[in-house]
């Protein structure tokens, strides 16, 4: 994903001289990210190569992915099942959540909830009411369960 993107001169009727933007791209797998990072940078050098552009690039941000615990991952499962059978599934996730900070003091697991209409990470996105409560009833239930 390409976040932040600074332009300049930034206006409307000058073609810009020099952009400056941030990417991001999540993956499970330590080796996989690394792989995923050499094909960008590729990408990027043959690009610049190309059209005669200069290229830098700053800092990586470097966050490995992290697992989840498994007696918090256990404890959220079997809520998930008692509350609403085989409607849940385990999802992979190389998300670099707070739990990837968090996780360096202490066991972590995440718990996700459907977005409507399946649109995430977007200004788009919401999630049903119903769907929070039996999301906030399943974390209830994992949290007793673990008590």
């Amino acid at each position: 994903t390409i976040g932040h993107v600074t332009l300049h001169p930034n206006a409307s009727s000058i073609v810009p001289g020099k952009v400056t933007f941030s990417m991001q791209w999540r993956d499970g797998d330590a080796d996989r990210l690394g792989r995923m990072e050499a094909i960008i940078r590729g990408a990027a050098e043959e690009v610049a190569a190309s059209g005669g552009f200069d290229l830098s690039f700053g800092p990586m941000l470097g966050l490995e992915p992290v697992d989840m615990d498994a007696r918090l991952r256990g404890a959220l499962e079997h809520a998930a099942e008692a509350k609403v059978p085989g409607r849940w599934r385990k999802m992979p996730s190389g998300a670099l959540h707070d739990a990837t900070n968090v996780s360096k003091v202490m066991p972590v697991a995440m718990l996700f909830v459907p977005s409507i209409g399946g649109i995430s990470h977007a200004f788009g996105e919401d999630t049903a009411e119903p769907d929070l409560v039996t999301g906030l009833g399943v974390l209830a239930d994992a949290v007793e369960a673990l008590g």
